[in-house]
């Protein structure tokens, strides 16, 4: 597990090269590899539904990343521990990939997975003072609304929670290399359920704050593509 905790960090400074990996790059002797990406898979385009706020537009979403755990037949796999430094994600709202990583990874059978969205805290050094607008939260989403590029929003949260989910078996077998996605989809991060928005500047003050962090809970899952 030490030598698998190692090509993590040396995966997480390399991040910048990740996205022109072909898979057979990914493949080593004797050795299986796992990529992680994040995606948001949301058309860009604004949102409409009949409410005071008529339309929704994100123009930047960010989510703190901490633990992720791979679950199955066998002994857990930790892609990131505790110990790791959180990992802000910058999810592309073209939904295209944000590759955060390259593993070796435990063959096995694995069925479930263990993601915690937490607070970027003073602890977290130098990603806390790199990362001001982050700083004591978990989620930052900004945008407009109405169509309207003046009429700003910016909601944040402190959200501070692991997410756990099933997806069908998948069994890793030596010499090969996979690709593992945890999926956000925006559209209705900010529906109040009954066909119309909330305001995200109400959201930021208001008990409809937890509405919102549930709705992206619930839009949050993960596949292999």
């Amino acid at each position: 597990m030490k030598q698998s905790i190692r090509w993590i960090g040396l995966a997480i400074a390399g991040l910048a090269l990740l996205g022109g990996c072909s898979e057979s790059s990914l493949t080593g002797d004797g050795s299986n590899f796992l990529m992680v990406s994040f995606q948001d898979t949301a058309p860009l385009d604004p949102l409409y539904k009949a409410s005071a706020v008529e339309q929704v537009k994100v123009t930047e979403a960010r989510i703190v990343i901490g633990r992720i755990q791979l679950e199955g037949s066998g002994n857990p796999f930790n892609f990131r521990t505790p110990e790791h430094e959180p990992l802000i994600v910058n999810l592309d709202l073209n939904g295209n990939f944000h590759d955060v990583g390259i593993v070796p990874l435990q063959p096995g059978t694995y069925d479930r997975s263990l993601v915690r969205i937490e607070k970027l805290e003073v602890a977290d050094s130098s990603v806390y003072n790199a990362n001001p607008v982050m700083q004591d939260l978990s989620i930052r989403i900004e945008g407009y609304l109405n169509g309207d590029p003046d009429n700003t929003f910016v909601f944040t949260s402190e959200l501070d929670e692991e997410q756990q989910h099933q997806f069908d078996p998948v069994t890793y077998v030596a010499g090969s290399a996979y690709h593992l996605v945890f999926r956000f989809d925006h559209r209705n991060w900010f529906s109040d359920g009954e066909g119309g928005y909330i305001d995200p500047n109400e959201a930021q003050i208001a008990s409809s704050r937890s509405i919102v962090e549930e709705n992206i809970k619930d839009g949050f899952d993960v596949y292999q593509p």
